[in-house]
């Protein structure tokens, strides 16, 4: 064994090691990013290779990991065998927030008037299993003005529903933010909402009933029977309406 020969075992309760630096050194047990190795080689390559250390939690691990180093000069030197030394280091990882989780949403194509969608909402959660929190869910659109959004959610529940409601009249398009919030960090998700345009029923008020003497021929009394005649709604204006009667009761007393 060369005399300039050493070992180092390194062991962590809880996480991985990695070390950045490697040249001059071989594993003799156990393998780099792992919990448990053991180094040999040069002590000036081994102090190298320490210095780059580094230390990984596991996911979403908080609380305390002790590592344990063990040295040993292998016995290459002076009588008595291999000497050891072994210390350990107490690692404290601090608790963080975790976003909380939320899927995300598929765009939405509905007809104008078409009345209320509903969307299933999933993947609903606080980030962590130790994290207990209230979660809250709200909805905007943007630009406004095309549709009414209300969210329904229950605080912890992995799953909701948002009701998506063109207003009337209404079509374009619109982008849809949700987001979930923990009280400390927030996840959002965007999706577009497109509502098509659809023909509007033409309108208007019609006059009372008429009462006429026989053989009096054509009836107007310099009065308009209809008012209020209205297309449709204003992108609609440039539609034409035209009368169709399609019920007549007495075609002999009536002609259109």
């Amino acid at each position: 064994v060369d005399a300039n020969s050493f070992s180092v075992s390194l062991a962590v309760s809880q996480g991985i090691l990695n070390l950045a630096e490697t040249q001059g050194i071989s594993f003799a047990a156990g393998s780099n990013a792992s919990d448990v190795m053991t180094l040999t080689g040069s002590g000036s390559d081994l102090i190298t290779a320490l210095n780059s250390l580094t230390y990984q939690g596991d996911t979403d691990f908080n609380g305390s990991a002790v590592l344990t180093v063990t040295v040993s000069d292998l016995g290459a030197a002076g009588s008595g065998g291999p000497l050891t030394d072994t210390d350990t280091v107490n690692i404290t990882v601090n608790a963080v927030n975790d976003d909380p989780t939320l899927d995300t949403i598929d765009d939405l194509t509905v007809a104008e008037d078409s009345g209320m969608t509903a969307i299933n909402l999933s993947g609903i959660g606080s980030g962590a299993a130790d994290e207990v929190q209230e979660l809250t869910l709200s909805a905007d659109s943007n630009p406004s003005g095309l549709i009414d959004l209300n969210v329904i959610y229950t605080s912890p529940d992995a799953t909701a529903v948002l009701q998506v409601t063109p207003l009337a009249d209404a079509f374009g398009q619109t982008d849809v933010t949700v987001t979930l919030s923990d009280g400390v960090s927030q996840i959002q998700r965007t999706f577009t909402v497109t509502v098509s345009p659809v023909n509007d029923p033409p309108s208007f008020t019609p006059g009372g009933d008429v009462t006429v003497d026989e053989e009096s021929h054509t009836y107007d009394e310099g009065l308009a029977w209809a008012a209020d005649i209205v297309v449709g709604p204003a992108n609609e204006v440039g539609q034409s309406a035209a009368f169709i009667i399609t019920a007549n009761s007495n075609p002999d007393l009536f002609v259109s």
